[in-house]
């Protein structure tokens, strides 16, 4: 079972709740206890309290539903509204947003934000719950096990570079592709998310009231999300392989390209071997 979640312009908040302080995002990626309130009454989507420059209530930086949602044949469109056009983070807010949404299968879905939405020239955030801690994949980085942490805030960006694994060193690797995979609860049931999205992005990893979030940002095209409800983590690998096309397995092992790596990993004399 899967849903196809299209933004069309950019997914936005269908509700005025607000869960959790997120963060201001501010340059230079500096640890929040560190910045002034000077600092943060620069950004008019931000403000101070308990020490902290955290985002406005989605109510007043974030976007509001305009009006009941429409059906389609498909599924169903949104028009989003941009709450208070004077918050603001970097400028060049778009103020007026669609979301659509197309059901492939029989699906079950709920969308919720748990912290503003940002949809600006050349700067996108969003933040989202997640169901568990057991959270794998976005990218390729080296990092101390296939989980990633949230135990203490973590920011990583999403660039690949060629450049071999060091110890101790959360290096970027070869691999940028923004999907993940979150086992739910101890029966196993798991989703994932694809967002198919060619920009620079990064993503932050992090607790609020004991609940994981996940916050992706990233500099520009739109939000297309690819959401796979599993239930296994065998059903959603099956599932988002089969939307990213399945390969065809060469007939001979001899058919797959041989790579030479210049760090020194494979060498054609292992070739016999491996056979």
């Amino acid at each position: 079972m899967k849903i196809f979640i299209l933004f069309a312009l950019i997914f936005g908040a269908l509700t005025e709740d607000y869960i959790v302080d997120i963060i201001c995002p501010l340059p230079g990626n500096p640890t929040p206890t560190t910045v002034t309130q000077e600092q943060c009454d620069q950004y008019t989507a931000c403000e101070f309290s308990s020490g902290i420059c955290h985002m406005k209530r989605n109510n007043e930086s974030g976007y509001l539903a305009q009006n009941d949602p429409v059906v389609t044949s498909s599924g169903f469109t949104q028009t989003l509204q941009k709450a208070n056009s004077l918050n603001t983070l970097f400028g060049a807010d778009i103020d007026q947003l669609t979301l659509q949404v197309f059901y492939h299968e029989d699906y079950h879905v709920q969308i919720k934000t748990v912290g503003p939405l940002t949809y600006e020239d050349q700067f996108i955030q969003i933040t989202t719950l997640l169901p568990s801690e057991y959270f794998y994949g976005l990218g390729e980085t080296a990092h101390d096990s296939l989980r990633r942490p949230f135990n203490s805030r973590r920011t990583t960006p999403i660039f690949t570079r060629d450049r071999l694994h060091r110890d101790g060193i959360e290096d970027n690797l070869y691999g940028a592709h923004p999907y993940y995979l979150n086992i739910e609860d101890f029966d196993g049931n798991t989703h994932s998310v694809f967002l198919d999205n060619s920009n620079a992005m990064e993503f932050s990893t992090f607790l609020a009231q004991e609940t994981p979030l996940l916050t992706i940002r990233t500099i520009g095209g739109v939000l297309d999300f690819h959401i796979f409800f599993g239930p296994s983590p065998e059903d959603v690998t099956m599932q988002y392989t089969k939307v990213t096309n399945w390969k065809t397995f060469p007939s001979s092992l001899l058919g797959i390209r041989i790579s030479i790596i210049k760090m020194g990993l494979w060498k054609l004399s292992k070739l016999p071997r491996s056979l």
